[in-house]
């Protein structure tokens, strides 16, 4: 049995790049306009220009976490514009308070974590109490050397020295529901007791507490208490709620240390039981955005599990995209990766001949990528993947070999993959919404003319076409349907599509071109189904080849993986229209080629 191996060489890719970008002490990412990188000195600027955001605590000055990602009031309860933050509002209750579902996870030099979320650190939400900061200096001395993030009242490990990054996030918007009163509370994630809690069970099962806000005294549970997490540091894990309505919040399991947040079941007012079997209580939150009302579900969760990452080949869950290996003879091996170096290697199993791996997604929930395989027949088969190891295996039964899987990205915004299908007969195209290797539901998306193929998709619901004149589309498909559709132009070749992914971190799909005869590469940046702007990248010659793109350091936007023809593999680290650095990683032996994340 062969063994894949990292081996480092010393011979440079030979690509001619621009200097390479500075790097700096702390990095910003998500769909904020202020992302970029920021010196302390930096820092120091950003607080001077607005000194409402400037916090001291603790022998500590620093701006604000919310000052620092742009926040401010939404013009209206729907609008998904705050400040300089745009989030995503879909249709029906998830529109109302959308950033809601947002968080910040930072990250220290050791790889240390900790996560606030936005409902804690915007002011509507998070009260009057001394904010979140990142500071910058000492108060009244010197400058600090790296950015430290503060959390003022947080458990011990929430506040972070030697930060490196902050990553503005969001969990997928769940599906709107009926609505009506909740007459069970589901529990699950990372807990010790999961389960659907009726209203006797929270009172027979837990000791009670109460809570005095305006004048009405609410009966109830700690939420920390009640979701009893298994986790070894609740720094690092959210805790998503969603009503019968589907209206959803993300809390960081760290505020809910604050033993004043409650699940409560009674009222001495008329909350309940209009309110259903329980409701959330977080004093703190003046306008109530997080008193999650009807309460049909709380989730203790990995930070990363549905988050929109460009991470999504992850095999270990730190939200760094890996890369998987497979040879002639049906082994398949990954690296897990960390920037330029491969962290651990190890062979996954043998698949055979007759078998190719044809999806890489997250398809049970656990925030660690799977695989999806299928046999020359048409079986069908699924590994739950927890790094190098298959935790377990599925089969998914077999469907005809007319139908091909062109797809794996999520197209019900649960943060599950969902498997994209057309027929090579009819042209028909149809999904399947799954939850690990079940199939919950299907639906068809329509015929599309025999000149169309599909060639690519996103975690988020983006399918891009090609036809045969060089005419360049996309869907974006929400649930079971194309919400939209749009041309992208007409590009002919030798420019193909090497890749997709977002390189500039706002949070839109941009694609990656590759010209064939001349070896130039270039992106289209996207908003939307819009071309925003184009950059090329310079001309990259010899046998070098874009093997695959994703997040290979963490920093929330993709980067670009090559492998040339002697085996030599190397990335190219990504911000916006720059390649800010490059990195040689390894070679591998003949024989053995990186497997795409949809290879069918």
């Amino acid at each position: 049995m062969k063994i894949l191996h990292a081996a480092v060489f010393t011979a440079g890719l030979g690509l001619s790049l621009g200097a390479a970008a500075r790097a700096e002490p702390v990095t910003l990412t998500g769909p904020t306009s202020t992302a970029g990188t920021y010196s302390t000195s930096d820092l120091a600027a950003a607080g001077a220009s607005t000194p409402s955001s400037v916090v001291s605590y603790g022998g500590y000055t620093g701006i604000s976490l919310w000052g620092l990602l742009g926040g401010a009031n939404a013009s209206s309860s729907t609008s998904p514009i705050y400040g300089d933050i745009t989030t995503s509002t879909p249709a029906g209750h998830n529109a109302k308070n959308a950033i809601l579902r947002y968080y910040v996870v930072g990250t220290s030099i050791n790889g240390a974590r900790s996560v606030v979320s936005c409902g804690q650190i915007d002011p509507n939400f998070g009260g009057t109490g001394t904010p979140v900061f990142v500071a910058y200096q000492e108060t009244g001395g010197p400058m600090l050397a790296t950015p430290e993030l503060v959390v003022p009242g947080g458990p011990p490990g929430s506040t972070l020295a030697n930060l490196t990054s902050l990553q503005l996030l969001s969990f997928p918007a769940q599906p709107t529901g009926a609505g009506g009163q909740s007459t069970t509370v589901t529990l699950s994630g990372n807990v010790k007791n999961p389960g659907a809690y009726t209203l006797s069970m929270l009172q027979s099962n837990f000791t009670p507490v109460q809570q005095t806000l305006s004048g009405d005294t609410y009966t109830g549970i700690p939420l920390l208490t009640f979701i009893n997490s298994t986790s070894p540091s609740i720094n690092n894990q959210i805790v998503v709620g969603w009503g019968t309505d589907g209206y959803e919040a993300v809390y960081s399991l760290s505020e809910l240390a604050n033993l004043n947040n409650i699940i409560a079941y009674a009222a001495t007012g008329t909350d309940f039981p209009a309110d259903g079997v329980a409701r959330t209580i977080t004093p703190a939150d003046n306008a109530h955005g997080r008193f999650l009302s009807n309460l049909l579900y709380l989730e203790a969760l990995n930070w990363n599990v549905g988050a929109s990452l460009t991470a999504t080949h992850d095999f270990n869950g730190d939200a760094i995209s890996d890369v998987l290996w497979i040879d002639g003879g049906g082994d398949v091996a990954a690296w897990l990766m960390n920037a330029g170096q491969v962290l651990q290697m190890g062979l996954l199993g043998n698949i055979g001949a007759n078998w190719s791996v044809i999806g890489q997604r997250d398809f049970n929930y656990d925030g660690q990528a799977d695989l999806l395989l299928r046999d020359s027949a048409g079986d069908l088969a699924m590994w739950f993947m927890n790094g190098l190891t298959v935790a377990s295996s599925a089969s998914l039964g077999n469907v005809p070999t007319n139908w091909s899987v062109f797809g794996t990205g999520d197209l019900n915004g649960d943060g599950k993959g969902d498997l994209l299908w057309r027929d090579s007969a009819s042209g028909s195209v149809a999904v399947w919404f799954m939850n690990g290797s079940q199939v919950t539901s299907s639906a068809s998306l329509g015929t599309v003319p025999s000149v169309w193929t599909i060639v690519g998709d996103d975690s988020s619901g983006d399918i891009f076409w090609l036809d045969n004149s060089g005419n360049y589309a996309v869907w974006k498909v929400s649930g079971g349907q194309v919400a939209t559709s749009a041309s992208l132009g007409n590009v002919v070749a030798p420019w193909l599509i090497a890749g997709l992914g977002d390189f500039n971190g706002d949070g839109n799909v941009d694609i990656l071109w590759r010209n064939s005869s001349s070896g130039e590469v270039a992106i289209w940046f996207l908003s939307g189904t819009q071309v925003q702007s184009t950059t090329s990248l310079g001309t990259v010659g010899g046998t070098w080849a874009v093997v695959q793109t994703g997040d290979y350091n963490g920093d929330g936007k993709a980067d670009i993986l090559w492998m040339d023809g002697g085996g030599n593999v190397a990335v190219w680290f990504m911000n916006g229209a720059e390649v800010a650095s490059t990195a040689t990683v390894g070679t591998v032996p003949a024989g053995w080629s990186v497997v795409s994340v949809n290879a069918e």
